[in-house]
């Protein structure tokens, strides 16, 4: 996979298995493949990202009317993740698609034919920190523990957001260690002007560090749940470029861990 580099955050070419990180980690590190933009998390630059991002598509293709609600969705979704507490960083992917795929015989017979507006698949990637002190735990953030938690969540959030596990919680190896990975389908309520429920495919991987004290979550959702397959194994394959930085680590690509 491909990957960008990123300004704050250090990315390492290779997954590469280093050591435990002991020290309080101060910095986290993924790679973005070229299709990805950083989001900006200062509220003044928002009108600006959602303008040029804009302006991109319209460059590439006409959107149909659906890909014009998903870019509009997706904005908002990335705005409300920017509002939340301890946000690291937002990603965005918007890529325009075919909404028809025309087969050679037909693109021969419909040559004089204005081509159909292109459709939108679009994902978020969200990096953002908890910490047991602002859950209240008494217990301390582990793989298996917060597996358990997240078994125990209710099938409907306290705003109304139905949640539905595709695959259980389970405890996955990741180069930067345990995670416990959740793949989930949101449905949100009626929008009040539409009527329409949105649903959106996320898959989660919670990561602990700190001694038990924090969990690193890195977030990947798409409103487009018919691609949820292909779509989660771009995700895995960015779960595994996650790194965690402490100390005197070496943010480097060339320096192994």
């Amino acid at each position: 996979m491909n990957k960008n580099w990123g300004d704050i955050f250090p990315l390492l070419d290779d997954p590469i298995q280093g050591p435990a990180v002991t020290d309080t980690v101060d910095t986290f590190g993924i790679a973005l493949p070229p299709e990805w933009a950083r989001f900006p998390l200062e509220d003044g630059d928002f009108q600006d990202f959602v303008r040029l991002q804009r302006q991109r598509l319209a460059n590439e293709a006409e959107l149909s009317r659906t890909g014009q609600r998903q870019f509009e969705l997706i904005m908002r979704q990335l705005r409300n993740d920017c509002g939340r507490a301890n946000v690291k960083m937002v990603a965005v992917m918007l890529v325009t698609i075919d909404a028809s795929p025309v087969t050679t015989d037909d693109a021969a017979q419909h040559s004089h034919v204005a081509s159909p507006p292109a459709g939108l698949l679009s994902a978020t990637c969200t990096i953002s920190a908890m910490s047991r002190a602002s859950l209240g735990s008494d217990l301390p953030l582990t793989e298996n523990t917060i597996a358990a938690a997240m078994s125990r969540q209710p099938a409907t959030s306290d705003d109304g957001v139905e949640i539905v596990d595709l695959d259980p919680p389970a405890i996955v190896d990741l180069p930067v260690g345990k995670a416990v990975k959740l793949v989930r389908l949101h449905t949100f309520p009626p929008d009040p002007r539409t009527r329409q429920r949105l649903a959106v495919f996320a898959q989660h991987m919670l990561v602990p560090y700190d001694n038990g004290e924090r969990a690193a979550v890195l977030s990947f959702s798409s409103p487009t749940p018919a691609n949820a397959k292909p779509l989660s194994a771009l995700f895995d394959a960015m779960s595994e470029t996650f790194r965690l930085f402490a100390g005197d680590m070496p943010t480097d690509p060339t320096v192994s861990i």
